[in-house]
């Protein structure tokens, strides 16, 4: 069968970060520099048990946080400014946010990473790093203005407050295609019609909110979605597999999705 579009077969890693060979790189140059076109669709082939099918995620902010205080001796600790209490006055802080939650992705998570600070037991801690992985359900400008103005406050209300620095690790809008998207379409309808399955547009599995690499198509305007065979509870995990049933109904069903677009 002669297709009337191109078909790219990619196996990327490192979509967490999307740089060299990701998905990322590939859509910003990599596609180019080899003679590829800019694709039109694109399937991330994580599994999603061919009736779910991830079109958007919530966001991801990842803060590191190094706050300073004045180092003294634990027997008087009045005289120094404890790093460690100023990370916990920020995350209690930090915790306050005001939790969205949307129908499609869930709600908005928050989690504490590290909390790394201290030198010995009876030493004031004059440094104390701290991290938050944030996932919004709305978007990030919502979350980056919480924090700017979450640090003014806790200057005046713990003060003395220092932030030695701040970096943002990872910053990826909350977003995607959406489920009225034309892709969306198609391929529900595809699946329907070969399966009988029900394909169900969604911005959650099983409590996680990714769409995996399509994440940087998806930026890039690209209409990109998550979508494939297999268990997704058992993705990620030591033991994970798809079963030769699964195998060869996924085979079937991007058949029939290649046959529909390319054609």
């Amino acid at each position: 069968m002669e297709l009337g579009g191109d078909l790219i077969l990619s196996s990327t890693v490192d979509d967490e970060i999307g740089a060299w060979p990701g998905m990322g790189y590939l859509l910003e140059k990599g596609f180019r520099e080899h003679g590829f076109p800019r694709p039109d669709y694109h399937i991330a082939g994580e599994p999603t048990g061919l009736e779910l099918l991830g079109c958007l995620a919530r966001g991801r902010l990842w803060y590191e946080y190094i706050l300073k205080g004045v180092s003294a001796h634990g027997g008087n600790p009045k005289e120094g400014v404890n790093a460690i209490e100023k990370a916990i006055a920020l995350a209690q802080a930090v915790r306050a946010y005001p939790i969205h939650t949307d129908p499609l992705m869930g709600s908005d998570t928050i989690n504490i990473g590290i909390l790394q600070g201290g030198e010995a037991i009876n030493v004031v801690p004059s440094r104390c790093k701290i991290t938050f992985d944030i996932r919004p359900a709305t978007k990030t400008e919502v979350v980056k203005a919480f924090m700017d103005q979450t640090v003014e406050e806790l200057k005046k209300s713990q003060a003395p407050f220092e932030v030695e620095s701040v970096r943002l690790l990872n910053d990826r809008q909350t977003g995607g295609i959406g489920p009225d998207h034309e892709f969306v379409r198609r391929l529900r309808n595809v699946v329907g019609e070969m399966t009988g399955k029900k394909v169900v547009a969604t911005g959650s599995m099983a409590g996680y909110s990714s769409l995996g690499n399509a994440y940087w198509s998806s930026r890039e305007g690209i209409a990109g979605i998550m979508y494939g065979g297999g268990d997704f509870l058992r993705a990620h995990s030591v033991d994970e597999f798809i079963t030769v049933d699964e195998l060869v109904e996924t085979t079937q069903v991007f058949a029939g999705i290649v046959v529909e677009v390319c054609l």
